[in-house]
C-alpha cells in the first residue's frame, strides 16, 4: 500500500509505546542521565510511483541519480510527513523509489536532516 493510514494508528501506538519502554529500560541500565530520543520511519518499497529527471541531452527523460529525494506535498500526502527517495542507481529499466513515512521524530530534527540520512 505504501502509506500509513488512520486504520494503522492503534497498532502503531502500541509499537511506539513498546519501543519507548525498551529505550527507557536500556537508558536506566546504562546511565542515569541518558535519555535517547527515537525516530521511527516506515519504509515501503512496493509502490507504483516512478520518478524521472528531465535530461535534454539524453532523450529528454532519464532515471534520477541515486540519492534523489522528492517531498512535494502533491505526491507525498497522508497523516504523517513522508517523502520518496531513489536508493540505488539504475542502468536498465526504471528506478523504483522507496516511500518513507516519518511516524515519530524529535521536535528539533528537521525533515531535511532525515532526508540526508
Amino acid at each position: 500500500r505504501g502509506f500509513v493510514e488512520e486504520e494503522d494508528y492503534p497498532s502503531l501506538e502500541v509499537e511506539l509505546q513498546s519501543l519507548q519502554a525498551v529505550l527507557k529500560l536500556a537508558a536506566k541500565q546504562t546511565r542515569e542521565d541518558y535519555a535517547p530520543e527515537m525516530t521511527y520511519i516506515a519504509v515501503a518499497k512496493q509502490d507504483d510511483m516512478r520518478i524521472f529527471s528531465l535530461r535534454p541531452d539524453v532523450a529528454n527523460i532519464a532515471n534520477p541519480e541515486s540519492g534523489t529525494v522528492v517531498d512535494d506535498p502533491k505526491i507525498c500526502f497522508g497523516s504523517f510527513p513522508s517523502f520518496y527517495a531513489i536508493n540505488q542507481s539504475t542502468t536498465k529499466g526504471t528506478a523504483v523509489p522507496a516511500h518513507f513515512s516519518v511516524l515519530k521524530k524529535p521536535e528539533n530534527m528537521s525533515m531535511d536532516f532525515i532526508h540526508s540520512l
